[in-house]
């Protein structure tokens, strides 16, 4: 497989970990966790460590002439000729410490011997494995260096300056480690990608680098830049880190400190709107933060931040009724305006992007309409259609703030919604009887009904030129009332959309609570009426008198007898003449 030689480093762990055993690397991984592993000499082409296993071993990585050679002194390698766990120990630290920085691009294959390992690279063409006696005494080389002369025990301290000594040991760890460094004369910069953004929606930045002369020149189109925690913590300027460690977070936890892979990190982010309006601010007052640069472009003006107010979006109609009308849009501030199609990015509720500046933008339930001028553009309206697309503009689910025509004025007026509910004997399916009844829930607002799932802000009654906006707060309360009686959600069939059901059993109990609390209730097509007014009155000679009484349901009355006889059956209401039931008092 060939690598291009640009991402070879930031691959060199993935290209050389099939020359080792699952169980080396699985060891060796937690050996390079726990900070066994001792650069004692490291360059561009070589690496000669220590490494602490159930011994101390000396370990070496020479690239020279295309091959990559490695050695160690442990009786696994030297006894079997197999590549280790001390070995891969110290490919993972020598990689996070960014030596080896000179081995090349090629196709690899891993071969190894008694004494060496050996990772060829090229032309793909590994040359027969021979013993190489120069590379013994470089392993000899990194172990005389660090050996010493066995002395007698020293006397054991006191409990204190032992513990003392540990915590001086803990604290100068992270310093005897070398660590990745940021080069001389290199500056950080942000890539906001206008077009990468709007294919994703979300903003989408980009990390990269840039060199500088010794005079201050700049020397090359910036490169991306993956960016790993451990490479933050070497960056020179405090903002930068403090902007990149909000954008990487917090740090995945890892059982046994294994790594899942030998990615150098991201060069790349999406950050949502809520992270544009925190992060993005603090990316552009940088100064460094710049729209893509071209092939041949070395330097182009920053962006800027703008700290005035958030822009909004207002939709406007123009035109007359000879010339047809048009709704169209635009991001205002105060007196100016700016064209809805003139920025390079929207993202509503975070921020517009100019090709000179960002700026916050509020509204964060515009999308859609934004999305669709700039996409199709403005919208034409002959004349004669103009009342159904206002009543339709004005239903609309979201809506942004409206800049209309004096001529298209309209009226918008309160309601109080009356909840209706419609209940449903249970339907034959598949040749069984459902046990439950279905119901349906709308809402009449002066006289105008709306089915509770339809999306709609409201009504528009084009005969008085009035929009009544439907009262979502008395609509949700409508709803917990309805569940309260006994009517409940079920999904749909065959995953359609949820609806009410109730039980038979529990009929008269959701009638009569629903109806005493103002609703309009019928099953089956029957309207259940409240009681109203009752009368009665007694008429009487010597021996005889008559007791005579009525209830009112509305535009009809159900007289005594009839009242008598449905309570002697137990029941809780009574037909009433045009066909409706009238629950009893």
């Amino acid at each position: 497989m060939n690598y291009l030689s640009s991402g070879l480093r930031a691959q060199l762990p993935a290209v050389l970990a099939k020359g080792f055993s699952p169980s080396s690397r699985d060891r060796g991984e937690k050996y390079f966790m726990g900070k066994r592993v001792k650069i004692r000499m490291g360059s561009p082409t070589e690496v000669g460590a220590r490494v602490q296993g159930s011994d101390l071993y000396s370990v070496a990585l020479k690239w020279s002439d295309g091959k990559l050679s490695a050695g160690c002194d442990c009786p696994f390698f030297e006894e079997h000729g197999n590549l280790c766990k001390h070995i891969w120990a110290t490919i993972l630290e020598a990689w996070e410490q960014g030596h080896l920085g000179e081995v090349t691009a090629g196709s690899w294959e891993l071969e190894s011997s008694r004494a060496t390992a050996t990772t060829a690279g090229g032309d793909g063409v590994s040359p027969p494995i021979e013993i190489d006696k120069s590379y013994r005494a470089e392993l000899d080389q990194v172990h005389q260096i660090h050996q010493v002369t066995r002395i007698a025990p020293p006397a054991r301290l006191p409990a204190w300056k032992e513990h003392l000594s540990r915590i001086a040991e803990m604290a100068a760890a992270p310093i005897q480690t070398s660590a990745p460094t940021w080069p001389a004369r290199s500056e950080l910069v942000y890539i906001l990608d206008a077009s990468r953004s709007r294919a994703t929606g979300t903003v989408a930045l980009g990390i990269a680098s840039r060199g500088r002369t010794k005079e201050g020149e700049l020397k090359n189109t910036p490169k991306p830049c993956p960016m790993s925690h451990g490479r933050i913590r070497v960056l020179p300027l405090q903002e930068d880190r403090e902007i990149l460690s909000q954008l990487l977070g917090a740090s995945p936890y890892q059982s046994y400190g294994y790594y899942e892979s030998y990615d150098r990190g991201l060069d790349t982010f999406s950050l949502t709107a809520l992270m544009a309006q925190t992060v993005l601010r603090r990316v552009v007052r940088t100064g460094r933060c710049f729209l893509p640069f071209g092939k041949e472009e070395i330097d182009k003006p920053p962006l800027e931040w703008d700290d005035g107010e958030p822009w909004r979006f207002v939709l406007e109609v123009r035109g007359s009724r000879q010339n047809k009308w048009q709704l169209t849009g635009d991001f205002r501030r105060g007196e100016q305006r700016i064209p809805v199609n003139k920025p390079l990015l929207v993202m509503p509720g975070a921020v517009l992007v100019m090709p000179d500046c960002v700026a916050r933008l509020a509204d964060d339930e515009t999308v859609a309409w934004i999305a669709a001028l700039r996409k199709n553009g403005s919208i034409v309206i002959p004349e004669e259609e103009r009342e159904e697309f206002l009543g339709s503009l004005l239903g609309s689910p979201t809506l942004p703030e409206i800049d209309l025509p004096e001529e298209w004025g309209y009226q918008e007026v309160p309601a109080h919604p009356r909840p209706c509910l419609k209940i449903s004997a249970p339907e034959k399916s598949y040749g069984r009887i459902n046990p439950r009844m279905t119901a349906e829930l709308s809402f009449e607002y002066e006289g105008h009904s709306v089915m509770e799932k339809t999306q709609s802000r409201g009504i528009y009654d084009s005969s008085t030129r009035q929009f009544i906006r439907r009262d979502e707060p008395l609509e949700r309360a409508a709803v917990e009332q309805m569940q309260e009686a006994g009517v409940r959600s079920v999904a749909g069939a065959w995953g359609g959309d949820r609806e009410w059901t109730l039980t038979p059993s529990k009929l008269p109990q959701v009638v009569r609570a629903l109806a005493d609390s103002g609703w309009k209730v019928s099953a089956s097509g029957k309207l259940f009426r409240q009681p109203g007014k009752s009368s009665a009155s007694v008429s009487s000679g010597l021996d005889w008198f008559e007791l005579h009484g009525a209830v009112d349901y509305g535009e009809t009355k159900a007289q005594l007898p009839k009242l008598l006889a449905a309570l002697t059956r137990g029941e809780t209401m009574v037909l009433l003449d045009d066909g409706s039931y009238g629950l009893l008092p």
